[in-house]
């Protein structure tokens, strides 16, 4: 007898269509269902930049702008070295400030070496002026996912690296500022 109960049940289940059922609503393959979803427009907010400051900053720690989202910080390096010495320590606070106060800002840190050397050893020589920049910044309240540290060991030098003087100008520090 139950077994005469279950097959009956079961047939009758298979033999139903979807529309005897009110829950149940047919889908069209041919013409996808349209969701409507509500969309808040928003505008984005421009930090605020105080253009006298950045003035301030430029003047102070650049030697000159090439471009005018990039700045050549006034730190040059002894040769063979990537620290900052405590007397360019300043310069990098004060820029560090400049960026703490316009979080609008990130910043491509560019180290650079003149032309002695060994071409592979000056390019980690340049990694490292540019890591030796980003950790300063950072000790400095600028928060590291704002800063990308790049090597570019003796390309693009803006001196002639045949004299002392020249080769001091391109051991250097670019940073490129990208909204």
């Amino acid at each position: 007898m139950k077994l005469l109960i279950v097959i009956t049940l079961l047939s009758t289940l298979f033999n139903l269509q979807a529309d005897e059922f009110a829950f149940i609503k047919p889908i069209s393959v041919e013409t996808p269902p349209v969701i409507e979803a509500k969309i808040k427009k928003t505008t984005p907010q421009e930090p605020k930049i105080d253009k006298a400051k950045i003035e301030k900053v430029a003047q102070k720690t650049t030697i000159e702008t090439p471009n005018k989202d990039t700045q050549i910080l006034n730190i040059h390096f002894k040769s063979f070295a990537y620290k900052i010495s405590d007397e360019l320590i300043s310069d990098v606070r004060e820029f560090a400030d400049y960026l703490n106060t316009n979080r609008g800002y990130q910043a491509i840190i560019y180290g650079y070496t003149d032309s002695s050397g060994n071409k592979v050893k000056n390019k980690i020589l340049s990694q490292k002026r540019a890591n030796s920049v980003k950790a300063a910044l950072v000790a400095n309240g600028v928060s590291s996912t704002r800063l990308t540290a790049i090597g570019k060991g003796e390309k693009e030098p803006i001196a002639d690296n045949s004299t002392s003087k020249g080769r001091k100008k391109n051991r250097r520090i670019e940073i490129l500022l990208i909204k």
